[in-house]
């Protein structure tokens, strides 16, 4: 920002930019991060035995490890594999904000004018029954190579893609899996005794939020 303040005619970045990416990230990946892992701990009430395995997992790599740090991602193939069903079946940013192309283009056959106001829809590729088939269906082996590694899925695209993705992508992405990791390997979460079950329900919105759910929560 000083640098093109002290270059004649270059002033695109100042601090007003400064202020609005900050809130970005403040207020879009506090919403999200919170929505997803909310999503994440209803489809895994519903999974105990994804969970089971998810728990096996953390004790054999980690033994009686504290805390789950980032490093630890490449020793839990499996858990992380879970974070990234939880971020595809949540989809909690079903349709990105408009853009607007800058100069015609033709995209599969189709043309599209400079000026054309686009809205890329990412749950058509999250729920895309040739990339993810039996899409409803919570599977965290989609992301997991016959070895047991960590698959990369091109297609997991719920921060969209491009130069115009998610600004805190990397960040949430971390957050997802160290508080599913941390808080699965210290507390089993479970269906209340009473009561009813949590809904699947998405409650429509900028972020589709689950409706309030109980839940019966125990140390390990």
């Amino acid at each position: 920002m000083r640098q093109l303040d002290a270059t004649e005619g270059k002033k695109g970045y100042n601090l007003g930019n400064l202020y609005s990416i900050v809130l970005d990230l403040y207020i879009a990946g506090m919403d999200t991060t919170i929505t997803s892992i909310l999503w994440g701990i209803i489809y895994l009430m519903y999974n105990p035995d994804i969970v089971k395995k998810m728990q096996k997992e953390i004790f054999e790599k980690l033994g009686e490890k504290e805390l789950i740090e980032i490093d630890d991602k490449f020793k839990l193939p499996y858990t992380a594999a879970v974070a990234n069903e939880i971020q595809r079946t949540a989809n909690v940013f079903p349709q990105n904000l408009g853009r607007r192309n800058t100069k015609d283009v033709v995209i599969g056959g189709y043309k599209i004018k400079e000026g054309t106001t686009i809205m890329p829809l990412a749950s058509a590729v999250l729920y895309d029954e040739r990339v993810f088939p039996n899409h409803l269906k919570f599977d965290p082996n989609r992301f997991l190579n016959p070895d047991g590694s960590i698959k990369k899925v091109d297609e997991l695209i719920p921060f969209s893609c491009g130069r115009r993705m998610c600004l805190g992508a990397e960040m949430a992405r971390m957050e997802i899996f160290l508080i599913i990791a941390n808080l699965f390997h210290h507390f089993d979460i479970s269906m209340p005794s009473t009561g009813v079950q949590p809904s699947l329900y998405k409650n429509s919105g900028l972020t589709p939020k689950p409706d309030n759910f109980k839940c019966f929560i125990q140390r390990r």
